[in-house]
């Protein structure tokens, strides 16, 4: 009992760190978690979690604003190249689980190098930018890979999309409307069980907290500055994760 109450606590605390990142910096609260959850969980043991989380607050956000998402945009550009890259990456998750791969060492190599690269960006004050569109669908057909497998196509797909001009607000509640559709799917093919579904829920009450203290820290600190900071922390702990 007091085993699984500490556990109960180590992911109401890594779920709290990632929403609380994502409130000020406007990234990536899936990719956080899951980096910081294989230090103590095994990755598909929490994705469920995660992904039921992601629905909910992805849905509650479409039905407020889904006038302001471009579906032309999104299927000319997103859903036709992912959509491949998505079903190729749940053929792969097949494979992956027939030999034994380990799932955790290879997230976390991915995203050690995402961090790396991520933060040399930041730190030489760069953006990356794709200009040759059959680069950037490629991108974009990459992003569907990684989130069939690891949940965690997002920066792939901004690489992918960059380029284009779009309204930050239109571009945001579009993308939100894309991570609803691709995390339905994930959460149907991974079949979230019953303590999942209830973990699910009781983590619930993490997001307000966490959200609100994050609009806080947001209007006092220097959001470039943050962000390298958890660069750090994500490359720190795939190392700790790739070198077991």
């Amino acid at each position: 009992m007091l085993y699984i109450l500490k556990m109960m606590l180590i992911l109401a605390l890594i779920l709290f760190t990632g929403y609380l990142v994502q409130t000020i910096t406007g990234f990536g609260s899936t990719l956080i978690i899951l980096t910081l959850g294989i230090l103590f969980f095994q990755l598909y043991e929490i994705l469920p979690i995660v992904l039921l989380l992601n629905v909910i607050m992805c849905f509650s956000m479409v039905l407020i604003h889904y006038k302001n998402i471009d579906y032309s945009f999104l299927l000319k550009n997103i859903f036709s190249y992912m959509g491949l890259g998505f079903v190729i990456g749940l053929w792969t998750t097949q494979w992956i689980q027939k030999f034994s791969l380990p799932l955790n060492k290879l997230f976390a190599g991915l995203i050690f190098m995402l961090s790396l690269f991520e933060f040399f960006l930041l730190y030489k004050n760069k953006s990356f930018k794709i200009q040759n569109p059959i680069f950037a669908r490629f991108w974009v057909f990459i992003s569907g890979i990684v989130h069939a497998i690891f949940a965690t196509g997002g920066p792939f797909l901004v690489y992918g999309i960059s380029h284009y001009n779009i309204d930050k607000f239109v571009f945001r509640i579009s993308l939100i409307f894309v991570w609803l559709i691709f995390d339905s799917l994930l959460l149907i093919h991974h079949s979230i069980n019953l303590e999942q579904f209830k973990t699910s829920l009781f983590m619930m009450l993490v997001l307000p907290v966490s959200m609100t203290l994050g609009q806080k820290v947001y209007e006092k600190i220097s959001v470039e500055h943050f962000q390298l900071f958890i660069r750090g922390i994500l490359i720190v702990s795939t190392l700790i994760i790739l070198l077991k």
